[in-house]
């Protein structure tokens, strides 16, 4: 059904809360924007790392809380 809840009936909320933020921490919206800065910027990969892993931190405490609240 909607979001794949059906793909995963007796998953636990916490993992389902995981999978939805690191799918769409890699899927386009966080990670090929800091590439980019890293590329035509000419960022640092350190940089690059701190940032991507502040907004991965912050997805999947945002996705764990709605999923244990949603599931």
């Amino acid at each position: 059904m909607w979001w794949g809840i059906n793909a995963i009936p007796d998953s636990p909320s916490y993992r389902f809360g995981l999978m939805v933020a690191s799918f769409t921490w890699i899927g386009g919206y966080y990670v090929p924007v800091f590439l980019i800065s890293v590329a035509y910027e000419q960022r640092s990969w350190k940089l690059f790392g701190i940032n991507a892993g502040y907004h991965l931190v912050g997805l999947q405490v945002i996705a764990q809380i709605l999923a244990y609240w949603w599931l």
